[in-house]
């Protein structure tokens, strides 16, 4: 029974962290496209919290794909490759197309303003705001693939993730830089999926209470070495980073036993849906508000949380009700599904 049951929470525990991270997704887009737009100051308490949250939320989304990414590593080359353009790049595409048609019909409203010509280039560097995750994910999930086939060694693979992530940090491959945006982050999903036999072990203990003090301890140490302001170098960067993954994701472990965990784990199962559809929620938000003469910070950054967070729910809901994934993916063969 024991046995069984680990799988489970393992879900649970990695669902609730997509729920939480994805939630500090949404915050650090609302408060920087309202900074953008001049209606939050810069030196603002909003945007010191966007500092923080974009400290570890984006490592810790690589984090978490890297756990799944031995397993991809066993597949053929033909399926890899045609579970990567089903579940990132036709995404990837079909949002594209959808936020230069937003753009379009809210122009007014909008902080960038369309750029058909700019658009025909997705293929080449991402448009529109959040889509460069998808973009990167497709990069270091194919990267990580292409070198797990030639069976290196985990600690060579270890150490090849810091090297290019050193490397990304002096604007090495700044010819593409979204290469160079996807070598950064590609020690995180490295990592993982190098110490993914660990990581699963670890938190496949039970406990609630030692998580969530571990959880809250880290995410502090994080605050107290950032506040320090020891300077932006690579190294501390990524200190920051481990010590706010760690966080959140101790956190996420003592959540997935308790009542509230439920909330977080749904919202994580959601995660893409809400990705890919809170920008545009967002703005119908600040649109409404404004309409209706409400400037307020505190009520623009928290309408545009909630309502960028449950539009974007309710569409995943109902795709999955009405057996629709062609929002968000292109579904597999059936005789493909296990």
């Amino acid at each position: 029974m024991q046995a069984d049951s680990k799988p489970v929470e393992r879900t649970v525990w990695i669902d609730v962290c997509k729920g939480l991270c994805i939630v500090l997704v949404v915050y650090g887009h609302i408060s920087g496209g309202l900074e953008a737009s001049g209606t939050l100051a810069q030196n603002s308490i909003w945007m010191k919290l966007r500092d923080w949250v974009y400290l570890f939320h984006m490592p810790a989304f690589f984090v978490l794909s890297g756990i799944f990414a031995p397993k991809l590593s066993q597949l053929a080359s033909r399926d890899f490759l045609s579970g990567r353009l089903r579940t990132i790049f036709y995404p990837y595409v079909v949002w594209t197309a959808i936020i230069v048609g937003a753009q379009f019909a809210m122009a007014r409203f909008v902080n960038n303003p369309p750029d058909f010509s700019r658009a025909l280039f997705f293929l080449v560097e991402p448009y529109g705001y959040g889509l460069w995750f998808l973009y990167s994910l497709f990069i270091i999930s194919v990267t990580f693939y292409s070198l797990s086939r030639l069976r290196i060694s985990p600690l060579v693979m270890f150490l090849l993730a810091v090297t290019l992530s050193w490397l990304a940090s002096l604007n090495a491959f700044g010819f593409w830089p979204i290469l160079n945006t996807s070598m950064s982050f590609f020690i995180f999903y490295a990592t993982a999926a190098v110490a993914r036999g660990k990581i699963l072990s670890f938190f496949s203990r039970n406990g609630r209470l030692a998580p969530l003090l571990s959880g809250v301890g880290l995410l502090l140490a994080m605050t107290i070495f950032y506040s320090a302001r020891f300077g932006v170098t690579w190294l501390l960067n990524l200190l920051l980073a481990g010590l706010g993954i760690a966080g959140v994701v101790f956190l996420a472990k003592g959540l997935a036993q308790t009542l509230a965990g439920r909330f977080w784990a749904f919202l994580g199962m959601f995660s893409l849906e809400i990705y890919l559809g809170h920008p545009l929620w967002s703005t119908i938000s600040r649109v409404l508000l404004l309409h209706s003469r409400i400037d307020s910070p505190v009520i623009l950054v928290l309408g545009g949380l909630l309502l960028g967070i449950a539009g974007s729910l309710l569409v995943g809901v109902l795709c999955r009700a009405w057996n629709f994934p062609y929002l968000f993916k292109w579904p597999a063969k059936a005789a493909a599904k296990p």
